[in-house]
């Protein structure tokens, strides 16, 4: 925005300009200007990448620091009573705001992060709507202060949890570095899933990207490792073939007793029991089954799941 609105100074000085020259000047200048901005944009953004990788921050202190800059830099360059551009006034803000941060940062190096770890597998239906986003954000809120969330990336999902290094990935035009395509990328996948907590003694969320012959194999790996599961099937039909192996999978390895499912009335209820109709002594509880028609009680959820996975909802508000 400041090379655009240094050009658009230049072009007004200008107007009265009839050379060709000097109109091409203040072109090439723009674009140098704008390429030097987009080369500073990367550069910020690899640094904050590294920092988040090395847990100094988290999303949520990202994203609260980020708001505070953007506000104080509007507020500094606010107009005063009198003067116009930069407002010194504004400035005494920033004292203060630095040292919310810090007493932020410092009460949270109190909390002590809640072990053991406790990993949950969250399976899905890709919806073309926010249904996942909400449920997300529900059950997320909650249970990653007891463990990280592994989950399959897809499209649904993909705005409700961009994290730092994925977005700089973006920009670079690298993201087909992230997706497992094969055996030694799966392992790398798995070497790499993030299990420590960040300074605020949340944990993170695991995404898994894969090609079409991979998917399958990553469940598989993600389910070993978690503590409980999620199966969110609304929407669930008999043409869900990638679903029904979750399903099928989750039985096979005797993993419903601790898999919470979420049905709605646009679920198949009768082709789940189908799904898993020819496997031995496999049979979903029913004590385990959540309906939800309406909004997410995220609440109600964690609560059954930390009752499998734990053994007792813990006290998280």
């Amino acid at each position: 925005m400041f090379v655009l609105g240094s050009a658009s100074g230049l072009v007004q000085s200008c107007t009265d300009s009839e050379s060709t020259s000097v109109a091409l000047l203040i072109s090439a200048l723009t674009l140098i200007g704008l390429w030097l901005a987009w080369r500073a944009v990367l550069a910020v953004g690899g640094r904050l990448a590294r920092a988040y990788e090395r847990k100094l921050f988290s999303d949520a202190q990202f994203q609260v620091a980020s708001w505070m800059a953007v506000i104080t830099t509007v507020m500094a360059f606010a107009p005063g009573y009198t003067e116009a551009g930069l407002n010194p006034w504004s400035l005494g803000l920033i004292p203060p705001l630095l040292g919310a941060l810090w007493l932020y940062r410092k009460l949270l190096r109190q909390i002590e992060p809640w072990k053991p770890t406790k990993a949950l597998l969250l399976l899905r239906v890709f919806a073309r709507d926010r249904r996942g986003e909400q449920l997300l954000d529900e059950v997320a809120f909650r249970w990653r202060f007891i463990g990280p969330i592994h989950m399959i990336g897809g499209p649904d999902l993909a705005k409700v949890n961009l994290d730092p290094d994925e977005l700089l990935l973006f920009l670079r035009r690298r993201l087909r570095d992230m997706f497992i395509t094969d055996q030694a990328s799966l392992q790398r996948r798995i070497d790499a899933l993030d299990w420590q907590s960040d300074p605020d003694a949340r944990y993170r969320i695991n995404e898994s990207y894969c090609s079409d012959k991979m998917w399958q194999v990553t469940v598989r790996e993600l389910l070993d490792l978690s503590d409980a599961v999620l199966l969110d099937l609304r929407g669930f039909t008999p043409a869900r073939r990638g679903t029904a192996f979750e399903i099928r999978l989750l039985a096979e390895r005797g993993a419903l007793s601790h898999t919470v499912i979420l049905i709605d009335a646009e679920t198949d209820v009768a082709a789940i029991e189908q799904t898993i109709a020819d496997i031995p002594g496999a049979a979903i509880p029913q004590e385990r089954i959540f309906r939800s028609d309406g909004p997410i009680q995220g609440g109600d959820i964690f609560a059954l799941l930390a009752a499998g996975a734990v053994g007792v909802a813990p006290s998280i508000r």
